[in-house]
């Protein structure tokens, strides 16, 4: 196999605001597209080519690896030893992170893709994982930067791997009471969460996870997405949980029925520069890229009410059930949003809505359109 310093890469895609800098999903192949590494070798060549074309793309607008602060791994069946090369290439930073395996990515053939967001000269705090998986991948389990924390993906299991609790909403209370905690330590509180992730096992278990959501996070309406993904954990974890805070006051604007009002959130919150938007769908708007446009038309409404446009969008996760979609779905939002924003596709089970092939989330930086 050709050694990882003879290959030509090009640089990941990224988009840097003010010191924050959002890399765009990417895989380990050469310029030419071709994806490289051993059929056997569990994804782990990809995912080190992968690492070193983000830093490529991070020491094109003035950041490195050492910047990183988060990163979101996507595997396939065959992607088992990608969390390896993470662990060798971050050893030293422990980002907080997720991670899923998928059945398939969406960049077909691929093993792993890999997004990450970096911060730029600000002062850094981070709780290590200090279970097997936690040291082996350096997966730090929460990170603050700034104001900022992150919280990566997380199941309701102890050091050793044992669930907390045996049902959907035991797993959710032991999910925030150990958030709860953590942010404590990094000196903010679950009245600073401005997004939460849901990820679950089965939409069965909606109801449940929401309850116990609004019963937590019910008067601080964080913007939230949910969607049943294939496979975090055996069948018995039901959900898994992501969360930001962002120390200080924040802006709401009101969910309203195409995002999760069962789970207590706001449709869009904004904390300082940054405006995070809730996870939305449009079921019944047709096509997967005319859901698509009824999305962002809602997701504009929802910047322009707290001082934005769709031109500050930096980062945007769809979640789409069906890769049949992902051709119209990258056409619409190219078409709408240029090419300058960091875009993750995930192939979920299901987002949850009935008729609706796409659920979008978003974050935007006042100020990135006039930049």
């Amino acid at each position: 196999m050709t050694a990882l310093e003879d290959l030509r890469l090009l640089p990941a895609d990224v988009v840097r605001c003010g010191n924050y800098v959002f890399v765009a999903p990417t895989v380990g192949a050469d310029a030419a597209g071709r994806l490289v590494g051993e059929a056997d070798d569990g994804g782990y060549t990809q995912a080190r080519i992968a690492f070193r074309r983000i830093e490529l793309g991070l020491q094109s607008v003035g950041a490195e690896l050492a910047d990183v602060v988060q990163t979101r791994m996507l595997l396939s069946p065959n992607g088992r030893r990608s969390l390896a090369a993470r662990g060798e290439v971050l050893r030293d930073v422990k980002p907080s992170a997720l991670g899923f395996r998928l059945e398939s990515l969406a960049h077909a053939g691929a093993d792993v893709e890999i997004a990450a967001v970096a911060v730029v000269d600000e002062r850094r705090t981070l709780l290590e994982d200090e279970s097997d998986f936690g040291r082996a991948a350096a997966y730090a389990r929460a990170f603050r930067v700034g104001g900022h924390v992150l919280i990566g993906g997380t199941v309701a299991a102890d050091s050793a791997g044992a669930l907390l609790a045996p049902d959907p909403a035991g797993q959710a209370h032991a999910l925030l009471g150990r958030f709860a905690v953590q942010l404590a330590e990094l000196g903010a509180s679950l009245a600073d969460v401005v997004q939460t992730r849901i990820y679950l096992h089965s939409f069965d278990d909606l109801d449940a996870v929401a309850a116990v959501h609004a019963e937590r996070l019910g008067d601080v309406r964080p913007a939230t997405s949910v969607a049943e993904v294939f496979r975090f954990g055996g069948d018995e974890t039901r959900v898994k949980l992501e969360l930001e805070a962002i120390v200080g006051g924040a802006q709401r604007v009101d969910a309203g029925p195409d995002a999760w009002e069962a789970t207590g959130c706001a449709g869009a919150v904004r904390a300082g520069e940054q405006i995070l938007v809730a996870g939305r769908t449009a079921a019944g708007a047709g096509s997967a890229a005319a859901q698509c446009e009824r999305i962002l038309e809602r997701i504009e409404a929802d910047l322009a009410a707290l001082g934005a446009s769709l031109g500050d969008v930096v980062q945007q996760h769809v979640y789409v059930a069906g890769r049949e979609h992902l051709g119209e779905l990258r056409e619409a939002l190219r078409a709408a949003l240029g090419e300058r924003v960091a875009t993750a596709f995930l192939l979920v089970r299901d987002v949850g809505r009935a008729g609706a092939a796409v659920q979008i989330d978003a974050r935007a930086m006042i100020g990135r359109a006039a930049s």
